[in-house]
């Protein structure tokens, strides 16, 4: 499906059906990875994730995922600023790219037009490599703090009818940091936006 959309966009550019042949390309790119999520989740369930340790640069690679995101800011007309610094770091780097994908995912996916993004990386006193990305998003419930990091686990639906997610994004976050034998955490109020981390 995505070969054969991805085909059918290029002779349809300029036509009123691209916009539709684009929608159904982007679906399926969706699709592909809530289902390798999936996976992901299941093979976590039935042991530890199989970690490639490499040594990268984290500040590039955040900022390529960033300009991955940039029709969807400009759609929802959201300021992004981030403070990357560069350093090496040894860690999963598919893992990593998930890990930033899915955080950055949900920060312009849970916020408001006319939000606000903020993420900064550092390392700190300890030489750990740290992550936060903050939004001016919808919040999270205090009920709901429990099961914020639970696979298929979707809060605020009562309220918030025009969230759209799985519910396995944070949970794999949350397995992929743990793989690493780091921390990942979150402060939230309600209509007041949320703030990810991650060490």
């Amino acid at each position: 499906i995505i070969g054969f959309s991805d085909i059918l966009k290029l002779r349809a550019q300029g036509t009123d059906n691209y916009k539709y042949i684009d929608n159904i390309s982007k679906s399926s790119k969706f699709l592909l990875g809530l289902i390798q999520d999936i996976l992901d989740m299941a093979r976590g369930e039935f042991g530890n994730l199989e970690l490639n340790y490499t040594e990268f640069r984290p500040k590039s690679i955040i900022e390529d995922i960033i300009l991955s995101f940039d029709e969807l800011l400009k759609s929802k007309n959201i300021e992004l600023n981030y403070t990357l610094m560069d350093i090496v770091i040894s860690a999963d780097v598919l893992r990593f790219k998930q890990l930033i994908y899915n955080l950055i995912s949900n920060a312009v996916k849970f916020n408001k037009v006319n939000g606000k993004i903020v993420i900064v990386s550092y390392v700190d006193d300890k030489n750990n490599f740290l992550f936060e990305i903050k939004d001016s998003g919808d919040g999270i419930r205090k009920k709901d703090y429990d099961k914020i990091f639970n696979f298929f686990s979707q809060v605020n639906r009562n309220q918030l009818k025009r969230q759209q997610g799985s519910g396995v994004g944070l949970a794999l976050c949350k397995m992929i940091v743990n793989a690493h034998r780091g921390e990942i955490g979150f402060k939230s109020r309600l209509n007041s936006g949320s703030t990810f981390w991650f060490v």
